[in-house]
């Protein structure tokens, strides 16, 4: 089912705005927390990706992130298709190759749930070095396509870049560790939706692991 992208997007980014606007107002007027403010670039392997990212805390144990980044994505697939040929319909092996460069912006509130847990055991919380559980968006175009597609009769190939929207909105359940001075391991997993021109509503599960560097 198509929904109104455009609308349920900006819904979210206001949603999330609202917090950190709410929040950094209260923020400014509570205790210390465990939490900092942080600049960092994220290489991810498992959803190959680039990635700036600016978190800053909002509440003693909440935080707003924002990032901005260059995501890869990478299909192969294999099925069958039909050509017509003298008035006759043969089956044929298809092979399709599909790369995607995605530019996309994203805006997260984060909740570290065992910061003072983690302090109280004598553990390293610095950079963020906690679980949290939390809400993202990330927007997006389709950006840069390549695609090939090959079968016993034809090739087929197209290069492009498409202006297409695409979003990603999703519950998460996360973590930062430390791996030594300013470099930080990130893992993060949780439901969601993709939604976007051009494309059915779909549910989607969000699996990043991240390597920061912390500045």
């Amino acid at each position: 089912m198509k929904k109104n992208y455009s609308l349920l997007s900006k819904a979210i980014f206001a949603f999330l705005l609202s917090i950190a606007a709410s929040g950094n107002f209260a923020f400014a007027q509570s205790e210390d927390s465990h939490l900092q403010k942080l600049h960092a670039v994220e290489l991810s392997p498992a959803t190959p990706g680039v990635r700036y990212i600016y978190e800053t805390p909002i509440s003693p144990k909440s935080t707003f992130e924002f990032t901005a980044g260059l995501d890869a994505s990478l299909i192969f697939a294999y099925s069958n298709s039909y050509v017509k040929i003298n008035q006759d319909r043969i089956e044929e092996k298809e092979r399709r190759f599909q790369l995607y460069l995605t530019p996309n912006i994203g805006l997260a509130y984060k909740y570290y749930y065992n910061m003072n847990k983690r302090v109280e055991a004598g553990k390293n919380v610095n950079n963020n070095a906690g679980n949290y559980i939390g809400l993202r968006l990330i927007n997006g175009l389709e950006g840069w396509t390549t695609e090939k597609v090959k079968t016993e009769t034809y090739t087929m190939e197209s290069q492009g870049f498409s202006k297409n929207y695409i979003g990603f909105a999703s519950a998460v359940w996360g973590m930062n560790r430390n791996l030594g001075k300013n470099f930080v391991f990130n893992f993060e997993v949780g439901p969601g939706v993709v939604f976007g021109e051009d494309r059915e509503t779909e549910f989607s599960l969000r699996l990043n692991t991240g390597f920061k560097k912390v500045f």
